[in-house]
């Protein structure tokens, strides 16, 4: 009367998930938000401006005529910016950037004051 039946044993081919310490399981995970460093942002923008005055007001009835000529320079340096990274664990391309922002832009204007 006091034995033990054992009516099945587990198979020996189960693995348990908690003794599998380099298993991915897919989910969110426990990693808080923003806590990865991605590559340094680097922008330099320029702007050089020249203003000519062609008629200066004689009283305060008139106003003064001028022109403004502007030059701009946007990522002067033209360092690659990266926008995104391939973040799907089984992709080859894990890890690397596909896309990025715009390069160097160069803008000329010229405003005129009357």
């Amino acid at each position: 009367m006091g034995r033990a039946i054992v009516i099945s044993q587990p198979e020996a081919s189960v693995v348990d998930a908690n003794s599998v310490h380099w298993l991915i399981l897919p989910g969110p995970g426990n990693v808080g938000r923003n806590t990865g460093n991605g590559p340094g942002w680097a922008d330099v923008d320029l702007r050089l401006t020249k203003k000519f005055i062609l008629r200066k007001a004689a009283d305060k009835t008139e106003t003064t005529r001028e022109i403004e000529f502007r030059a701009d320079a946007f990522d002067l340096l033209n360092h690659t910016n990266y926008k995104t990274y391939v973040g799907t664990v089984t992709s080859p391309l894990f890890g690397f950037a596909n896309a990025a922002y715009s390069s160097r832009q160069l803008q000329l204007g010229v405003r005129l004051s009357f």
